[in-house]
């Protein structure tokens, strides 16, 4: 899929970030599994809680409720904030050997640190 994304992006694939949220917030030591759940609520409302306290987010009531209730726009926040540390160079690199296959295949981006790092990256 890269591949055809990348054709189509042109020279603004070289800012384009691929990430896998559950796997950033494995990489953060937070709750992983089981948040894309309908039931699931609670779990995502403690993520969301977890990210705005380290990196003093300002999410207000609205969207709370809106990340709280759907999976997928926690998702969307947890891309944006990897997207970020991608920018800041606060991801784990492509090994050398690995990228000339990730020009062709696509790298998936996971944070290189802690939320935290994040936060002291003025983030």
């Amino acid at each position: 899929r890269w591949a055809v994304l990348r054709a189509r992006l042109g020279s603004a694939a070289d800012r384009t970030h691929e990430v896998y949220p559950a796997a950033a917030l494995a990489a953060w030591g937070m709750q992983h599994r089981d948040y894309k759940k309908k039931n699931q609520g609670e779990c995502r409302s403690s993520i969301l809680g977890q990210l705005q306290a380290t990196l003093t987010l300002d999410v207000d009531s609205q969207n709370a409720e809106w990340i709280t209730n759907h999976h997928d726009a926690l998702d969307a926040l947890v891309a944006a904030i990897v997207a970020r540390a991608a920018e800041l160079g606060r991801v784990r690199a492509c090994p050398p050997e690995m990228n000339a296959e990730a020009r062709i295949e696509g790298w998936i981006q996971l944070p290189g640190g802690s939320l935290a790092d994040l936060r002291a990256a003025e983030f």
